[in-house]
């Protein structure tokens, strides 16, 4: 199984639900936190699917800062 040399960039994004409101959107502040690039290619089946948990942990971390 050849997997494709197109990394993965786990984003974190913070304040969105201050912009959604009923009627629409509104003007808010949202910070976003864009991740050291994850490279997949040469990754192990082991490695693979313990991906989403890497990127789960990753961006936790960042909401954990903010």
């Amino acid at each position: 199984n050849k997997l494709p040399n197109v990394p993965i960039v786990p984003l974190t994004i913070e304040g969105t639900y201050n912009a959604l409101e009923k009627n629409g959107l509104n003007s808010a502040k949202v910070k976003l936190v864009i991740d050291k690039p994850i490279y997949i290619k040469d990754y192990s089946k082991e490695q693979l699917n313990e991906l989403s948990k890497q990127c789960y942990d990753i961006i936790k971390s960042n909401h954990d800062k903010m």
